[in-house]
């Protein structure tokens, strides 16, 4: 199994490659093809690269839901960046971080309770109150920070704002 995701590796680089550069670089109007061909790409590698039907249908699920839902959540970048600026970005990344990190040590160290162990068994309802507190507090302590600034800065503080002196009036 794992020799035939290793052999769907180049195509699942070059469909990144290709919808990263729609998103980026060209015209949006683009992105619906460039996904349909990939589509087409995975399906074809499906039923042409992998001799088992089973293996073949269980990877183009795989992939075909990569497919959709990363480049989902990653259309938002550029979007976020150029509408609301790489501060909003940064807090977006940090906020989520702190959620990560705060899941993973609560997790560890109060964690009993299983959440959903069909899909991952090391996922506990700990674990999900502790990230959700922790992005929570630090979104407000950097809403907190933010009232400090003047009026055209506020929302979000990066950590810029934080730690370098500006000469502001």
């Amino acid at each position: 199994q794992k020799e035939s995701y290793r052999r769907a590796f180049p195509v699942l680089l070059v469909m990144g490659f290709v919808l990263y550069s729609c998103l980026v670089w060209s015209d949006p109007s683009w992105i619906a093809p460039a996904m349909g061909a990939s589509a087409i790409a995975i399906l074809c590698y499906g039923l042409f690269a992998v001799p088992d039907t089973k293996d073949g249908a269980r990877q183009v699920n795989t992939m075909l839901t990569g497919l959709v839902y990363v480049p989902g959540l990653l259309c938002f970048v550029p979007w976020i960046r150029s509408d609301l600026g790489l501060d909003w970005l940064f807090m977006m990344l940090i906020v989520t971080w702190c959620g990560d990190t705060g899941a993973y040590f609560a997790g560890r160290a109060l964690g009993k309770r299983k959440l959903f162990e069909r899909i991952s068994p090391k996922k506990t309802w700990e674990g999900l109150l502790g990230g959700i507190i922790a992005a929570s507090v630090l979104g407000g302590l950097l809403a907190l920070a933010s009232q400090s600034l003047p009026e055209g800065d506020r929302y979000p503080v990066s950590y810029t704002h934080l730690t370098l002196p500006t000469n502001r009036e």
